[in-house]
């Protein structure tokens, strides 16, 4: 081969490199795939086949609950407007091992993993700033990234933020304590009252937040749904997604355990209030007025306390705590108009 096709060749080749690599991202589907995260293989979904359309990186509640098979089914119609990356957190779905250090099960080391994702996202992508969206768990995950990586950032979109955790348990129990004893539910009222008011320097145990969570799901505050069998709902949508193996589904519910039993310590004492007074970054919290596994009354006195360029608060009647896919056209409608108002500060 001459010095001629030698070049030609090579032209050829760098070219096909390169063409392979602007499909990988702006073809027909943006593959998920696993990406190294601080030592360890996590696992992200790209929901949405535009790659100039904005980015939101969702950040999932739990913990441990990755939400990646409920997107899928509630809300495809993000796909029409942005790319939203559906990172599966370590010890959590896809992401979940059973050798992962118990050393690296922090709050702190989650903000870290969001904030590598974000690098890798923003590279891939060819993107200065994207959106940042945290859900329950992931709202303390979210908000403490933006504060420490603001620059990352075009906007925080907070669905049900976590503030306070012995001031929202309390609102809850107390709530609870009134359903029950206006029906007379004797078997809810003696369960309560065995858990007792959540203080200081009482923290809820996990066993006790289950118990709690379990009539909070009862009496329609807890997660996406207001019957009593909602969770049952969310259940069916993790064994009938087509994003998990059999083995995956089956592996699903021991992410959760094992998240829940590392991190419930370190949630269980939260108090953003003595952390994090300002953000830098347009901040958006949502959320459901009928959500008692994080009131909205709670998220509200935050909302008030703390500082950020620009700040607004959505309320979404008759909804509790999974307004995204309760009411995912207005949710849709909402991140919308709030992002078109942020544009233009």
């Amino acid at each position: 081969m001459n010095t001629n096709h030698k070049t030609s060749f090579r032209k050829i080749f760098c070219l096909k490199l390169a063409m392979l690599s602007i499909l990988a991202v702006k073809g027909d589907s943006i593959e998920p795939g696993y990406i190294p995260i601080n030592g360890l293989e996590q696992w992200i979904y790209y929901l949405g086949h535009d790659a100039d359309k904005p980015l939101i990186l969702f950040l999932h509640g739990g913990p441990g609950t990755p939400e990646t098979p409920f997107l899928l089914k509630y809300n495809q119609n993000l796909a029409e407007n942005f790319i939203v990356v559906l990172w599966e957190q370590r010890g959590a779905g896809k992401s979940y091992r059973k050798k992962i250090p118990d050393s690296t099960m922090t709050v702190a080391q989650f903000v870290e993993d969001a904030h590598a994702v974000t690098q890798f996202i923003k590279q891939k992508f060819k993107r200065d700033q994207i959106y940042l969206m945290g859900h329950s768990w992931g709202t303390l995950i979210g908000i403490k990234a933006a504060e420490k990586y603001p620059e990352d950032y075009l906007a925080y979109f907070a669905l049900s933020q976590i503030s306070h955790t012995e001031k929202e348990n309390q609102i809850t129990y107390n709530w609870l304590k009134e359903k029950a004893e206006k029906e007379n539910n004797k078997k809810a009222i003696r369960q309560l009252e065995g858990i007792g008011q959540a203080s200081e320097t009482r923290p809820y145990s996990l066993q006790q937040v289950a118990k709690l969570i379990k009539w909070v799901n009862y009496y329609g505050g807890a997660a996406f749904y207001q019957e009593p069998k909602g969770c049952y709902i969310l259940v069916k949508t993790v064994l009938r997604t087509s994003v998990y193996s059999f083995w995956e589904k089956f592996r699903y519910p021991k992410g959760e355990n094992f998240s829940l039993k590392k991190l419930h310590a370190e949630i269980s004492v939260t108090n953003l209030f003595d952390e994090i007074d300002e953000i830098k970054v347009p901040i958006v919290f949502m959320h459901g007025k009928e959500d008692y596994q994080i009131p909205m009354e709670a998220a509200k006195l935050y909302f008030q306390y703390i500082q950020a360029p620009y700040k607004s608060f959505i309320e979404f009647e008759e909804c509790a705590h999974g307004l995204l896919i309760e009411q995912p056209e207005k949710f849709k409608a909402a991140v919308l108009e709030e992002i078109n108002k942020i544009k233009v500060l």
